[in-house]
């Protein structure tokens, strides 16, 4: 295997280099260490883009050496510099190579050392930038800075002394007194975030334990050479599918929109998509990239920017889908204003996303109308805001108002589903119970909704055994005997969620009934391609593509999501020609009323669907 090191100053790519070489042999034997490239730009060319703040510069220079190294042969990427991965976005996603971040390496070790306070020690430029401060906190490690006049003390230290490679004993002495006040300021330890501190500073002369940025990327290096990540089925989907879109010129109408706002969340679906597949540092670099087309400063882009980062992460970890979204968002998403379209804006894309929202019952214009959180009444817009203990108290009482026969069994039943995530599962189960029960005295219209709710409600607790049995036949009469209407929310959640548990027979007692309706429900094009995905899943490949084939003779799929999504269930083999070809009609899809200066909601949905269906079942 062979590494190529993209170098930015002489002594830290050296050290890079140098432990690659030394500590080699321990893991790969006698005498042995991977092949090595190195390639070394100009300094000053460096500088002088960092000085006027031109990420866009650093990362050219980054890109032109990567080049040259994987036309050397190189088959991973590392930049012992940890100031240049501020630039990480504008490098990864033109790349055919992983790249592995020296931040994300550097959290693993932290993480793994038990630390929960790291200070960071680095240039200016470094310790202003968000290279550290998000992949600690993904891992719940907290980033400390410097003072103001320790990170000038310690920029000029790195530029004038450790860079040149000949620190005086003196700098030793400043660098302990700097890291003296973080460990006064609570941290356990500190990251040498510039890759010559290690010239001046280690674990026997610091205050605090070190983390060696420089040779713990080194050591990563290594590890991946004996253990290479080999390419998860469906990322070369997603590769092509991430090249018709970002290249696609989009069709956006609506007054004040602007495209690059849209094409940084369609970097954050690709990122989920990725995350998904298995390709975490890909992610990465591309929700690095959405931070830079997104304006941070507007509340909108900075509410829905951080609940697609716990999305990516949840995804990176394999988190159940229909994991609620952390309090601290809950929170913010209620001090959104709702008077000047922000909280319209956000409800609008998670009322349209299946990846934000997978589950959830939202209604923005009814929410915007009355000025709720949800538009379900004060009542149910009260519970986002509660502690979990006081939440579950509450959601039992209008459980049991709505068994009084009030005729509001499908708006408290509803909202008790919606809620119930995040308890604990001794409060939660006696409540699914009771309103359970109660979901025959709901209208016969509202009863599919709620028994889709209350089985994914039980997946999430894990009890989709126990209850399945039960709620599907239960699901099945209400969809045979109900009026032809709208079936497809119910059936592309439920469906989906049996196929993920392999409840085989349950899914094909609803593909009949599922047949059936959408056979006089033509117009349901959500319902026909659930179908298709399950009759996909089955093994029915014939009948699914005869469905898709259906699908695709009206105008109607070109805005319909579901039609991409439930590609997700289709072998790769079929799988990838379908998602290109409808990819490239994005270029027809014009932007939906209502969302502004802040995305292209249409636009969005369309690429959701490509990227779930690109990312299978």
């Amino acid at each position: 295997m062979h590494i190529g090191i993209v170098g930015c100053s002489a002594e830290g790519a050296a050290l890079c280099l140098r432990t690659l070489a030394a500590e080699g042999p321990a893991q790969l034997g006698a005498h042995a260490h991977p092949e090595l490239s190195m390639h070394v730009a100009s300094l000053a060319d460096y500088v002088r883009c960092l000085d006027a703040g031109d990420l866009a510069g650093v990362g050219a220079l980054m890109l032109a050496s990567a080049r040259k190294l994987i036309g050397a042969g190189a088959d991973v990427l590392v930049c012992p510099d940890n100031t240049l991965h501020a630039a990480f976005a504008h490098v990864v996603p033109h790349l055919t190579r992983p790249w592995l971040h020296i931040a994300d390496v550097v959290a693993d070790a932290a993480s793994a050392r038990g630390a929960r306070r790291v200070g960071l020690l680095g240039t200016r430029w470094l310790v202003e930038s968000d290279v550290y401060p998000p992949r600690l906190a993904a891992r719940g490690i907290a980033c400390v800075l410097p003072s103001e006049a320790d990170r000038e003390i310690v920029h000029r230290l790195i530029m004038d002394e450790l860079v040149p490679g000949h620190p005086p004993a003196a700098t030793t002495e400043t660098l302990r007194a700097v890291v003296a006040r973080l460990a006064a300021a609570g941290c356990d330890a500190v990251i040498l975030g510039c890759t010559e501190l290690p010239l001046a500073l280690d674990d026997t002369t610091s205050p605090l334990p070190t983390l060696d940025s420089t040779r713990l990327l080194a050591r990563a290096a290594l590890q991946w050479v004996r253990s290479p990540r080999s390419t998860p089925p469906g990322t070369s989907t997603l590769d092509r599918l991430h090249a018709i879109v970002t290249t696609t010129p989009l069709k956006i109408t609506v007054k004040g929109s602007t495209p690059h706002h849209t094409a940084g969340f369609i970097a954050l679906l690709f990122a989920y998509g990725y995350a998904r597949l298995g390709t975490p540092d890909r992610a990465r670099g591309l929700v690095a990239e959405a931070r830079t087309a997104l304006n941070l400063a507007d509340p909108v882009h900075a509410w829905l920017l951080a609940a697609y980062e716990v999305r990516i992460q949840q995804a990176v970890a394999n988190v159940p889908a229909e994991t609620p979204l952390p309090s601290v968002l809950v929170m913010r998403h209620a001090e959104l204003n709702a008077t000047n379209l922000e909280r319209y804006a956000v409800d609008r894309l998670r009322e349209t996303s299946r990846i934000l929202e997978p589950i959830a019952t939202i209604n923005a214009i009814e929410a915007f109308a009355h000025k709720q959180i949800d538009a379900r009444g004060a009542d149910v817009a009260r519970l986002a805001t509660m502690t979990p203990p006081a939440r579950a108290a509450e959601i039992a009482r209008l459980v049991e108002f709505a068994a009084t026969g009030t005729e509001e069994d499908e708006r408290l039943l509803g909202a008790a589903y919606d809620y119930l995530y995040g308890l604990a599962p001794a409060d939660a189960l006696p409540i699914w119970t009771r309103a359970t029960a109660l979901i025959p005295r709901a209208p016969r219209s509202a009863r599919a909704a709620l028994y889709t709710r209350a089985l994914v409600s039980a997946a999430y607790d894990r009890r989709l055994a126990e209850v399945a049995p039960t709620l599907v036949p239960a699901l099945r009469d209400v969809i045979a005997h109900a009026p032809v209407g709208p079936l497809g929310w119910s059936l592309a959640r439920v469906l989906p969620l049996l196929q993920r548990h392999d409840r085989r027979a349950d899914v094909e007692m609803l593909e009949v009934v599922t047949t059936e309706r959408t056979a006089a429900a033509p117009a349901d094009l959500v319902a026909r391609a659930a179908l298709a995905g399950a009759e996909a899943w089955l093994g029915e490949t014939s009948v699914a593509q005869r469905i898709f084939r259906a699908l695709d003779t009206g105008p109607e799929h070109r805005q319909t999501s579901a039609v991409p999504r439930a590609y997700a269930w289709v072998p790769p083999t079929h799988r990838e020609g379908a998602l290109v070809e409808l990819a490239g009609r994005l270029a027809t899809i014009t932007d939906s009323f209502g969302t502004g200066p802040y995305y292209s909601l249409s636009i969005l949905d369309w690429v959701e669907g490509l990227v779930i269906g690109a990312s299978g079942g």
